[in-house]
């Protein structure tokens, strides 16, 4: 028989209910707190049915309750407003400027829960599709301070919805559209796909890691422009079936 000691860490901090979280994700979300002029804006790196974990540089401490997230997701028009509570927060071990919140959602409706469940299950999807791969590639911004500017680099991780790049440089901004033109290696053969630039980060050497949202959607019954860049990749560079 349980006892209430058993939910609790030995700090006396409750016990972080891992169930809540299911599937890793990078989406930017505002959180409301009461007494706050400003929204906070921070990044859900996990997120499930019930709750989630958020990445925040707010230096000060945040009340448990009396907070909204408004969470948006690519499978919906318009964003969500949930109640969190915060059952615990520590530091974040790849950026000790920033605090990883755990939050749960005790009041989320059915359907808004049923929308989360949809998105992390195509999620899944998309991740048995993804491909590992080192396929040369141009990348073309088409709106910014930019436009037009065309950078080349390789690709590391391919998969229907994004791309993630290795740049040689990369000036960007974040939500710019882009045209990105992947290559076999001996560039006999090339597809474009357009999207739009989700985040960047400076890596070694002056180089970025630049992540791409594929534009979705397909013409007359036709593969959506990731399906056709997965195709592709499959024909030209073969991975191992249980590849990720």
């Amino acid at each position: 028989m349980s006892s209430a000691s058993d939910n609790v860490t030995p700090t006396g901090r409750p016990m972080i209910p891992r169930a809540f979280f299911r599937a890793t994700v990078n989406l930017r979300a505002l959180v409301e707190v009461e007494g706050m002029r400003k929204p906070l804006h921070v990044i859900v790196q996990n997120l499930g049915g019930k709750g989630a974990a958020l990445i925040t540089d707010f230096q000060q401490e945040l009340p448990n309750n009396g907070m909204w997230i408004e969470l948006t997701l690519p499978t919906r028009p318009e964003p969500m407003e949930l109640q969190i509570l915060t059952v615990n927060r520590r530091p974040n071990p790849d950026n000790a400027e920033e605090t990883i919140l755990h939050v749960t959602f005790p009041t989320i409706a059915l359907s808004q829960q049923d929308a989360i469940v949809a998105y992390l299950n195509q999620l899944r999807s998309f991740e048995r599709k993804q491909r590992i791969v080192e396929a040369p590639a141009d990348v073309e911004v088409v709106t910014g301070r930019r436009a037009f500017a065309t950078f080349k680099g390789h690709t590391l991780v391919v998969r229907p919805d994004h791309i993630t790049l290795h740049m040689d440089r990369f000036d960007h901004i974040d939500g710019s559209d882009v045209t990105v033109t992947v290559m076999t290696a001996d560039r006999a053969a090339k597809i474009n796909v357009d999207g739009s630039v989700e985040s960047t980060r400076a890596i070694a050497d002056g180089a970025f890691e630049a992540e791409i949202a594929i534009a979705s959607g397909g013409r007359g019954g036709s593969a959506k422009p990731g399906d056709k860049l997965i195709a592709f990749l499959r024909q030209h560079y073969p991975q191992p079936e249980d590849s990720r």
